[in-house]
């Protein structure tokens, strides 16, 4: 192995606080792991740290422009202060059918609002760029628990804790019979957290904005097929919601805003050039087409450490609950098999993690405990093995959260984009 991969290898694997292997003493002194990470926890705010959290909003927009399959995207420019950790997205919008068809909510709901997030850096890197659903389930999945649920308790009503707010943080209508409310009463809302460092305590990935000219962006592209009219195999994947004719639902008034969280006050301290270095990528791909009983190989890319993969069997509009999967794999180069269970097995996994499922037709292969590093394995491939395909319309779409050095990137694989 190469020194630059035995760096990348002890960078990405390097727990926050934890000890650096073979660093001890006077050796520590000039260990770039063990630097990175006293300069990590200088810089993370806490009681004692010079340096502060701001959240602050840095867009707001109000739209009635929205048509039906048509594009319509909002460019956010974040504000170059700080070390940006995080972006909060809010979502408003009314909602409601087009004549007089029935909508009903798929399994994305509102978290199908936006078809694309992409976040390019100051470097002119895409970082994210990925699907709103993605996003949503990501959040979900590095929390261990349903992203902005609320614990609700019998006592809640006399003198304890509730959810009093839940309407208007992550809510959609089952179904819509109606036309969309007006524009003081929406009936739709989504919170999003796009993250850029890796964890509140782990600063990988993390984006110093405070440089002078520096430029940068998020993207939000609102979903063209929020709704999918009926028989629609292919759409109805990344639609909120099904109808029940061929008429596609409204979305006359929506309201987007943009938080900006980031650390702040940290002159004079070193910073933790590792953890910068380090690109904390989010990405969806899709439109891999599979064959009945066949391995379906799908690569990752170099040079990465894989944190998790999510992937969606659409088997032509139908999503199953396991019934036309035979197993996933995660196989090395060497053609030995890192996991191959059958879906059912691997829902267990998840709900092991998380406590709850996917919607139907999406699992989740989890590599926290010990990431893929590719470079140790040398060529990984994500396989899928389906047991029944439908047609041509048959796709599967995957969701990579990974980690890797900058001066990397220009000699790694790149996965296909779209989806």
């Amino acid at each position: 192995m190469s020194i630059r991969d035995r760096l990348m290898n002890s960078a990405m694997y390097a727990a926050p606080g934890g000890a650096s292997g073979g660093a001890s003493g006077g050796s520590q002194q000039n260990n770039p792991v063990a630097i990175n990470r006293a300069a990590r926890m200088g810089l993370i705010p806490g009681p004692n740290s010079q340096t502060v959290k701001r959240i602050q909003q840095i867009f707001q927009t109000s739209s009635a422009s929205y048509v039906a399959g048509q594009q319509l995207q909002f460019i956010v420019n974040p504000a170059p202060v700080g070390i940006i950790t995080r972006f909060i997205i809010k979502v408003s919008a009314s909602i409601g059918i087009g004549a007089a068809e029935t909508q009903t909510r798929t399994g994305l709901g509102a978290s199908a609002f936006f078809s694309n997030i992409q976040y390019v850096d100051t470097s002119n890197q895409t970082r994210i760029n990925c699907t709103g659903w993605y996003m949503n389930m990501l959040a979900m999945l590095r929390r261990r628990r349903m992203f902005g649920a609320a614990a609700t308790q019998d006592i809640s009503s006399v003198a304890g804790p509730g959810a009093a707010f839940t309407a208007g943080l992550i809510a959609a209508p089952a179904t819509l019979t109606a036309v969309a409310p007006g524009n003081a009463s929406p009936n739709l809302f989504m919170m999003y957290e796009v993250p850029l460092a890796y964890g509140h305590d782990d600063l990988r990935g993390a984006v110093l904005a405070a440089l002078i000219n520096a430029t940068q962006s998020l993207t939000l592209t609102v979903n063209p097929n929020f709704y999918a009219i009926s028989g629609d195999q292919v759409n109805v994947a990344e639609a909120a919601y099904s109808s029940s004719t061929a008429q596609k639902g409204t979305i006359p008034y929506l309201t987007i805003t943009v938080y900006q969280e980031y650390i702040d006050q940290f002159g004079n301290l070193p910073l933790p050039q590792i953890d910068l270095a380090t690109q904390y990528l989010l990405q969806t791909s899709g439109g891999y087409q599979p064959v009945a009983n066949g391995d379906l190989l799908i690569p990752y890319a170099n040079f990465r450490m894989f944190m998790s993969t999510i992937f969606r069997y659409n088997n032509s509009g139908v999503f199953n609950v396991g019934a036309d999967i035979n197993y996933a794999a995660i196989r090395t180069a060497n053609q030995s098999d890192l996991i191959h269970v059958d879906p059912y097995t691997l829902t267990l996994l998840t709900r092991e993690h998380i406590g709850n499922d996917l919607p139907a037709g999406y699992y989740h292969i989890n590599h926290r405990q010990k990431p893929l590093f590719t470079n140790q394995f040398g060529n990984l491939s994500l396989v899928v093995n389906p047991s029944t395909v439908t047609s041509i319309n048959s796709t599967i779409t995957v969701g990579y959260e990974q980690l890797a050095l900058m001066n990397q990137l220009p000699a790694s694989g790149a996965i296909p984009s779209g989806g």
